[in-house]
């Protein structure tokens, strides 16, 4: 194995593109593609940070995370040595990871739900939390004055968020992920009763 002191990726075969560069806490990655990935580099302190992401949106990560050779793109991000060997490793681990990530999302794009299911789905989402918020309002009136102001504080931030659930997922959100595996996780979303449960906990304590 011959360890490199020096990496330059476009001798492999990476193309750069400084489009793509970006600073993160500091310090100032490059970036190249290499078969569709952007591949980002920096050595900091004789520590090598070299990772892949294939910056597609069709899978979600709990379709991704289980593909081969994801894990791989990772596999040179925080080394402190790198060999020609591990290069050409982590090339044709994006190559098996963008096939297998292509051929999937061909598969599952078929059954994206349309504008309307997801529209209907969020509808009906939106209903049930604003039937939740109708019955806090309603007994949320005659309680107001019985709360102390630590109580009132913290029943504020609980129905800030049940007002924010009422809203959620406004028409551009949902074209936003249209056509995506998000789309498909957004349809498996379940409601919750979290700020319910805690806005009732507040008012039952008042004894309403």
């Amino acid at each position: 194995m011959s360890l490199l002191k020096q990496v330059r990726l476009t001798k492999y075969g990476f193309i750069r593109r400084p489009d793509w560069d970006f600073s993160d806490d500091g310090n100032r990655f490059t970036c190249y593609e290499y078969y569709g990935c952007r591949v980002s580099y920096l050595k900091s302190d004789g520590v090598w940070y070299i990772a892949a992401r294939y910056e597609k949106y069709e899978l979600s990560w709990e379709e991704r995370k289980d593909l081969p050779c994801y894990h791989d793109l990772d596999m040179l991000n925080g080394v402190d040595s790198v060999s020609e060997e591990d290069i050409e490793k982590l090339k044709a681990s994006i190559v098996i990871f963008v096939r297998a990530y292509d051929a999937k999302a061909d598969l599952l794009n078929k059954n994206n739900p349309t504008m309307d299911e997801m529209k209907t789905f969020r509808d009906n989402y939106r209903n049930y939390y604003k039937d939740l918020k109708k019955q806090i309002d309603d007994r949320f009136k005659a309680s107001i004055l019985k709360l102390g102001e630590y109580a009132l504080s913290s029943f504020k931030r609980y129905y800030d968020g049940l007002e924010r659930q009422c809203e959620c997922y406004d028409d551009e959100y949902l074209q936003s992920i249209f056509g995506t595996g998000l789309s498909r996780q957004f349809m498996k979303s379940k409601t919750s009763d979290f700020y319910y449960r805690e806005l009732d906990n507040y008012l039952k304590r008042v004894g309403l």
